[in-house]
């Protein structure tokens, strides 16, 4: 079962080596990465190569990503690493054979999704969205995972359709703070100072005009 599995970040070269066997095993020869492409990923990108290993720290399955500045997965997103960008490109999820049928796939997709929560939330990454592509035939799994199908994607990407699928809840909006302490969320300040806040909660005192009753009522007294 899925639980006997420990699901961290893979650690080494030789993971990558091993990770790259069930790729080889899972894909086609014309959709599979190639060794170099999964090294460059984890160089470039080690914190988006989760992995689920075994008692005995075999590889049992792994998901690996880049960074995007595009909001869905692109032939540029599988070549290249964008750490300045704010879509997380998912282009694998594999799982060895031995242990297909068991949660595997799911429970790395879940816990994939929350670890980019995570990163989000507290900073260390500003990160918008996830984006992969599924075959038609696993968009059952990416839905119980909590994704959403947008429609069928324009990547050409062997000989199998893709659809396009992103969580169908996004990554919440990164909490910002100004250096003397003021929050605000995105681009947008939320915070008010106290002034502002005074000027919100009291109404403006109107103008007064010649010929309001007050007015004349000074002007005979003056």
């Amino acid at each position: 079962m899925s639980d006997e599995l420990t699901i961290r970040i893979l650690r080494s070269v030789a993971e990558v080596h091993a990770a790259h066997l069930l790729e080889a095993n899972g894909y086609s020869s014309d959709e599979a990465a190639s060794l170099e492409t999964m090294l460059y990923r984890y160089t470039n990108a080690p914190y988006l190569f989760l992995g689920a290993f075994t008692p005995e720290r075999e590889i049992a399955g792994y998901i690996m990503s880049t960074q995007s500045a595009d909001t869905l997965v692109t032939h540029a997103s599988m070549e290249t690493h964008d750490p300045e960008g704010h879509t997380v490109c998912v282009h694998s999820v594999c799982v060895a054979p031995e242990h297909r049928g068991k949660g595997v796939a799911l429970r790395l997709l879940k816990e994939y999704t929350e670890m980019v929560r995570k990163y989000n939330e507290e900073g260390s990454r500003k990160i918008n969205r996830l984006a992969m592509m599924s075959r038609q035939n696993l968009v059952p799994l990416y839905e119980r995972a909590g994704y959403r199908v947008l429609g069928p994607s324009k990547v050409v990407h062997g000989a199998e359709k893709w659809y396009d699928c992103q969580p169908a809840h996004p990554p919440p909006a990164r909490k910002h703070r100004h250096k003397d302490g003021r929050q605000y969320r995105g681009d947008k300040p939320s915070y008010h100072s106290p002034q502002q806040q005074l000027c919100r909660t009291h109404k403006p005192i109107p103008y007064l005009t010649a010929d309001h009753p007050r007015k004349k009522a000074e002007q005979m007294k003056n």
